[in-house]
């Protein structure tokens, strides 16, 4: 008498749904599928909204329903999904959810100075200079640089200044 056991590839998870958003990052959670053999990970990819080029967040291997998907641009909508894995493969891919980081802020500046500096309120580069060669400040370039390029602001304002400006 042989025994064999046959171990199908798992359904879809199920129940995808996002938690609050920061300019780069999205926490997400699903529901288990049900499947006859143990599990033994979950494969979260994302792509920018409606573009259909998927990347694979990698997170390790892991069997906990929810994680946070890190290193996303700000003001951006993605497209997420997950599937579950077991010994004989990769199920399909959950229903996809799309959800949009939230807008990066810029901190309150004070360009009285030459030496004035910009802060974003997350990691991304941020860099000031004089465009006219003096010390007024009536015209100051910003320059922001992001992992999908470079974004110029220009900042037209007599000396003193304080400005708060959004990106």
């Amino acid at each position: 008498f042989v025994l064999t056991v046959v171990v199908d590839v798992p359904n879809a998870p199920t129940s995808l749904t996002a938690g609050t958003t920061t300019t780069s990052a999205v926490p997400l959670s699903w529901t288990a599928p049900f499947s006859g053999a143990v599990l033994s990970d979950y494969v979260i990819q994302y792509a920018l909204e409606g573009s259909g080029s998927w990347t694979t967040f990698s997170d390790g291997s892991s069997t906990t329903t929810s994680t946070t998907v890190t290193g996303l641009l700000s003001d951006t909508s993605y497209d997420f999904r997950v599937a579950a894995s077991n010994a004989s493969g990769a199920s399909s891919y959950s229903s996809t959810i799309t959800v949009s980081t939230q807008v990066s802020t810029l901190n309150t500046w004070d360009a009285a100075t030459k030496d004035a500096t910009l802060t974003l309120a997350d990691s991304d580069r941020t860099e000031i200079g004089n465009t006219t060669g003096s010390n007024d400040f009536r015209s100051v370039l910003a320059l922001l640089s992001f992992t999908s390029g470079k974004r110029y602001v220009e900042i037209h304002a007599t000396t003193p200044v304080t400005g708060r400006a959004q990106y």
